[in-house]
């Protein structure tokens, strides 16, 4: 059990943890880099030997999405292997749920015998609060038990909220560069056409209309979509394909 020194120490650092993870610039990271840095942040809050990971179920589907070390990583992929564990309950249900000690915990009796086995004694999942479709548990494991008391539990939650917003605003920012791709994509296909659509237009002499009838019909006969056969039009003029004319 950690000292009263300790929970001190803890106490100071939390408000910098929380800092770090409330100043990431977006724009310089990834969901993964967030993920890391958000159990990494736990570790550091509570200054002792755990170690720490971020539990993600997104359609149904988990995954141990961050780690600070190989125990943590094994811990959670034995959760989903056995299709039990706190770590996971945690995510899915959106309560926090702790261990005391694992050699005598009857909740998921698989999981507490290899926690055991591999050297940690207890542990504290808290939910993350994140929409989006996705449910999320920042998991700390310890070799001591009872590691994780109230005044613990209290600092992990508030580190889960503000995680929360670190991974929220990572997501919109990551579904906004998703949808500038597509855009950006969209109009380079719609400029592509627009080219094609001009060559046949001076190669056949005929209207924009006709000239995309044109590529329509060959789309439909090749199987192939309009602006990939509209590319290879545009390729082929700008190779010195038949010179146009008019």
């Amino acid at each position: 059990m950690r000292s009263d020194d300790q929970a001190a120490d803890g106490d100071r650092r939390s408000p910098r943890a929380a800092d770090a993870l409330a100043g990431l610039l977006v724009a310089d990271e990834s969901m993964r880099s967030v993920l890391l840095r958000v159990a990494e942040v736990a570790v550091q809050t509570l200054a002792d030997s755990s170690e720490a990971s971020v539990t993600l179920v997104e359609r149904g589907r988990p995954t141990s999405a961050s780690w600070t070390g190989l125990l943590a990583f094994e811990l959670d992929e034995a959760q989903f292997g056995l299709d039990h564990g706190p770590g996971l309950e945690a995510a899915v249900s959106g309560r926090a749920l702790v261990v005391g000690d694992m050699r005598t915990e009857k909740r998921w009796p698989g999981f507490a015998d290899l926690a055991v086995r591999q050297g940690a004694l207890s542990s504290l999942s808290t939910p993350i609060p994140i929409q989006h479709g996705l449910r999320a548990a920042l998991n700390l494991y310890s070799p001591e038990p009872d590691a994780y008391g109230e005044q613990q539990q209290a600092l992990v939650r508030d580190l889960a909220g503000v995680a929360a917003v670190a991974i929220g605003n990572m997501h919109s920012y990551d579904q906004v560069q998703r949808t500038a791709a597509k855009l950006q994509e969209a109009m380079a296909s719609r400029a592509t056409i627009e080219q094609a659509k001009g060559i046949l237009m001076a190669r056949h002499r005929i209207d924009a209309e006709e000239a995309f009838q044109v590529l329509s019909a060959r789309s439909q006969h090749a199987n192939r979509k309009v602006r990939d056969l509209a590319a290879d039009i545009v390729a082929e003029f700008d190779g010195g394909g038949p010179p146009v004319t008019g």
